[in-house]
């Protein structure tokens, strides 16, 4: 391996239990497998050989699961699908997961042309910094740093990273239960534990004492009126200065936990809720729900505890919502709105998003989200 180009990967090393991939991983002239020396690392090449842990095409392959790192070094000048294989990474990349490439740059001579490549034996080319850059803005990577050193072309970007937001709203009653909930913010806990490496936000508008005992972002806001309907008004002040962020979901903080990360899974332009037996039509949620009118139209009862898809489709959903709740003043919930808005969106529910609505199942194989 070229010496500029090990240094470069060098910059991410890590003693932390990860898991990467290599693309290119034989050992030809040495290997960067010791800078991650407790990596869950899974090592793919065209060609089987020391370090290869699978023969596969990098233009196609993906691991079982998401990744946190994908290594692919001095491997692009040896492949005209080089672009394909970066088009491939983001799908193999955890959330906020990060990507690395060195190859050869403008200057370098040719090296290591292997006419015995089973995919394209033979085949060399330096690869220009705005060629890279270029291929890397493509494939939707964020953060995306490219520079060249000597005749070394080299980047890092990141895949679009996902966030949980919730709220524990304590300032006003709520008024299904005739009171103030207590600021105690270890009470979000099951939630925040079970993200794993998921990004957890908390919008609280008292001072949690105390606060979640998980390590969380917690940001303190304004007090509103009803907490059912003041919550999406602050989700909505959130997304709007969500930068980068590409997934979001927005759920109940205390009897709503993740089961199985949802994220390689979901589909741009879907927006992903929850839902339980009840109907639109259900006694309670006519008599709480002025805004429903005296009839209103029997549909499946979505359920506003759990909702999510890509941070387009979630914001556009949520701006509507807010403007459908300034209406609806006397509505006890967000309950009518929600599902009112809803109508206009592309939904997935049931079985894969959530468990049974107050099923209590915690071993759930494939829900992603277990709802009371």
């Amino acid at each position: 391996m070229h010496p500029a180009a090990y240094d470069y990967v060098a910059r991410y090393a890590t003693d932390d239990p990860i898991d990467l991939v290599e693309i290119g991983a034989r050992n030809v002239n040495y290997t960067v497998r010791p800078l991650f020396p407790n990596a869950r690392y899974h090592g793919i090449d065209a060609q089987p050989g020391e370090c290869v842990d699978e023969v596969a095409d990098g233009a196609t392959w993906q691991p079982p699961e998401p990744v946190d790192l994908v290594i692919c070094a001095e491997v692009f000048e040896h492949t005209p699908d080089w672009r394909a294989i970066v088009a491939n990474v983001p799908a193999m990349l955890r959330p906020g997961g990060r990507a690395v490439f060195t190859m050869a740059g403008p200057g370098r001579p040719p090296h290591g042309v292997n006419i015995d490549d089973p995919l394209h034996p033979g085949w060399y080319a330096n690869i220009e910094p705005a060629e890279l850059e270029a291929a890397l803005v493509a494939a939707g990577f964020v953060d995306v740093e490219v520079d060249q050193l000597a005749d070394d072309t080299r980047g890092t970007a990141r895949t679009r990273p996902a966030v949980v937001l919730t709220s524990l709203l304590c300032a006003t009653e709520d008024p299904q239960r005739g009171k103030r909930w207590p600021a105690v913010g270890t009470v979000l806990d099951p939630l925040l534990a079970s993200l794993g490496g998921s990004c957890g936000v908390v919008l609280h508008d008292c001072e949690l004492d105390p606060p979640p005992t998980v390590p969380v972002r917690c940001e303190e806001v304004a007090p509103g009126g009803n907490p059912y309907h003041h919550r999406w008004a602050l989700y909505d002040e959130w997304l709007a200065d969500a930068g980068s962020v590409g997934w979001v979901w927005c759920v109940d903080g205390t009897d709503v936990e993740m089961l199985h990360a949802p994220w390689s899974a979901m589909a741009p332009g879907v927006l992903y809720c929850g839902s339980e037996p009840m109907r639109t039509t259900d006694p309670w949620m006519v008599e709480n729900h002025p805004s429903m009118g005296g009839e209103p139209e029997d549909r499946p009862l979505l359920n506003a505890g759990i909702v999510g898809g890509d941070v387009l489709t979630v914001r556009a959903f949520v701006s509507e919502l807010v403007a459908e709740l300034a209406a609806c003043g006397d509505d006890l919930t967000d309950m009518a709105a929600f599902n009112r808005c809803a109508l206009g969106f592309e939904v997935v529910t049931g079985e894969r998003v959530h468990t049974s609505f107050r099923g209590y199942e915690h071993d759930h194989p494939t829900a992603w989200f277990r709802h009371k």
